[in-house]
């Protein structure tokens, strides 16, 4: 009579690790700091957030977050912004002289082509990168940009920029309200101490278009640090220093200060069709919210056509073209 036949026993903590993960969603890059500086060194080259994201091997959403995290990375972004503004200019004037060829997709096909000879957008980001030189400091970073990066990669501070000259008063008339050469007082005429780039302008001093240097003046006359608040203001919530861009009234709402990206949202919300799904609205869809938005954002931006239909691409789809969802 044959033995019954045997069989080793199985190892099965062994088995069970080699098991597939229950999770398919793929491991999420962490966005440090050497991330971080390739990001903002290709931003600088490109000038387009979504293809820096892709050289840095980062999602535009993950950078996005970043950017209204960091008073420091964001910063550095503005910078890299203005760095790359020739190369801005460049495609300006391709677009004018060339125009842009688009497909045209029906029922998810393309089904023909067409060229379109329309600048007024790119003209309109230029426009954006005039606002950010009026920041000395975002100025000063992208005027020395390889350098600022060098040390906003050892997470060394950036050195307050120089304050620029102030005008010389002597020679100018004094004001009724006013003694000698002094400033104004606010009851007074202020034609003697109101600029407008490099020029004088008479009338009402306007506190809503004062240059960086005058901010910087009064801060100065406040005996206040840079980074400090003025005297009776507090910092926002979530803030560690005090930004040019705080000091004009524009950039606050009931108290609240909407800082440039908060802006940007606001100008594509008032352009979204009033029945048009708003971002939160499409995480029923299986989206994030926060990737919608960011998505949307770039696509209104870009001037592309129903902006307000963007959504992430999937696994495994074209970053470099827009996905949109179903009308």
């Amino acid at each position: 009579m044959n033995a019954p036949a045997t069989f080793p026993t199985p190892n099965l903590p062994a088995l069970i690790d080699a098991l597939p993960s229950d999770s398919t969603r793929p491991a999420q890059t962490e966005f440090t700091r050497a991330r971080q500086v390739e990001f903002l060194s290709a931003l600088a080259t490109a000038g387009s957030a979504r293809r820096a994201a892709k050289a840095a091997g980062v999602s535009h959403q993950t950078v996005y977050r970043m950017r209204r995290a960091s008073p420091a990375f964001r910063r550095a972004w503005d910078a890299a912004l203005l760095a790359a503004r020739a190369s801005a200019e460049d495609v300006l004037a391709c677009r004018a002289l060339d125009g842009v060829e688009e497909q045209v997709f029906y029922h998810g096909e393309v089904v023909a082509t067409r060229r379109r000879y329309d600048s007024r957008l790119l003209l309109a980001h230029l426009a954006r990168l005039d606002k950010l030189t009026e920041d000395a400091a975002t100025r000063a970073f992208a005027e020395d940009f390889e350098t600022a990066l060098d040390r906003f990669a050892r997470g060394e501070p950036q050195p307050e920029p120089e304050p620029e000259p102030e005008m010389d008063m002597a020679g100018v008339p004094a004001q009724a309200g006013t003694s000698g050469g002094s400033a104004p007082t606010s009851e007074a005429p202020a034609s003697a101490g109101a600029r407008e780039g490099d020029f004088f302008a008479s009338g009402q001093c306007n506190m809503r278009s004062m240059s960086p240097a005058q901010t910087g003046a009064e801060r100065a006359a406040d005996g206040r640090e840079s980074g400090d608040p003025p005297p009776g203001r507090s910092l926002p919530p979530g803030y560690d220093a005090w930004d040019a861009d705080m000091d004009d009234p524009d950039h606050w709402q009931g108290g609240t200060y909407l800082p440039p990206y908060d802006r940007r949202l606001r100008a594509m919300e008032a352009a979204r069709p009033h029945d048009a799904l708003l971002p939160h609205q499409f995480t029923g869809y299986g989206f994030d919210a926060d990737a919608v938005e960011a998505e949307q954002l770039s696509a209104f931006e870009a001037g592309v056509e129903r902006w307000w239909l963007a959504i992430p691409p999937g696994q495994g789809e074209d970053p470099e073209i827009w996905h949109f969802a179903e009308d």
